[in-house]
């Protein structure tokens, strides 16, 4: 599919601002996530064939990853080829980016229909404490504000009123509503170009292991796994909420 306004650099940056105000630190670059605001357009979800929960049900993220090929030009068309695929209860979409031919991004992700009553049930996974990861980077506790959920929606498109209806969130048995699962994980940009400054990132994967609400505080921690025999750098990035259990879980690669 063609999308000739492609990913507006106003889009972007309010993205960045967002970050940055959230983690108290400034943002250099193109935020990580930014490409998946491309699909944000309710005419291009209409389009691919965005999944709709059947009353009683919603949905949820399980995963996203992000493969950088090339840098992704801004305010400039592009093009999108979708695979779509359905699987029991669950979506998968991959989209491959181009701009003049050349695949620039490639984006891969999940979403599970779930019964309404069964989100509350969701438990973050249990994890050696931050201390003990040996972590290359530890964020302060860090919050989201219903004023920060609001401008990522208005960004991001994303109209589930699960993100910013509180009654909703209290039918669901939860203290306040859901912090949106790509707005969690672009947080931890500023802490990864702090630790490894001059690196380029090349993809990532985000694993959703549990909400997280509005007001609750979490932190992120960064982990060196590994380097490859190319000399890219494979870090982890784990998002602890209240005793320090994981809430997501997100593989990055680096390259030197």
């Amino acid at each position: 599919m063609d999308l000739p306004a492609g990913l507006g650099a106003s889009l972007a940056a309010g993205l960045a601002d967002l970050i940055a105000s959230i983690s108290g630190a400034p943002l250099p670059g193109l935020p990580y996530l930014a490409p998946a605001l491309l699909f944000a357009d309710p005419q291009v979800q209409a389009r691919i064939g965005m999944p709709v929960a059947e009353p009683g049900d919603i949905l949820v993220q399980d995963f996203q990853a992000v493969t950088y090929e090339a840098d992704l030009p801004l305010d400039a068309p592009l093009q999108a080829f979708c695979e779509r695929s359905q699987t029991a209860d669950t979506t998968r979409f991959r989209f491959d980016v181009s701009a003049a031919g050349q695949i620039s991004v490639t984006l891969d992700t999940a979403l599970r229909c779930i019964e309404r009553d069964q989100i509350s049930g969701l438990s973050p996974t249990c994890f050696r404490n931050f201390e003990a990861l040996g972590a290359l980077a530890l964020s302060s506790c860090l919050t989201f504000s219903q004023s920060d959920v609001a401008r990522y929606v208005a960004l991001s498109g994303d109209t589930n009123p699960i993100h910013s209806d509180p009654a909703e969130a209290a039918q669901l048995g939860l203290a306040a509503p859901i912090v949106p699962g790509l707005l969690l994980i672009a947080t931890m940009q500023p802490s990864c170009a702090a630790a490894l400054p001059e690196l380029a990132l090349k993809s990532l994967r985000a694993r959703f292991m549990a909400p997280l609400c509005v007001g609750e505080p979490f932190r992120i921690a960064l982990q060196m796994r590994a380097t490859t025999a190319e000399g890219d750098l494979r870090v982890r990035a784990t998002f602890g909420g209240e005793n320090e259990r994981a809430l997501a879980v997100s593989d990055l690669v680096f390259a030197p």
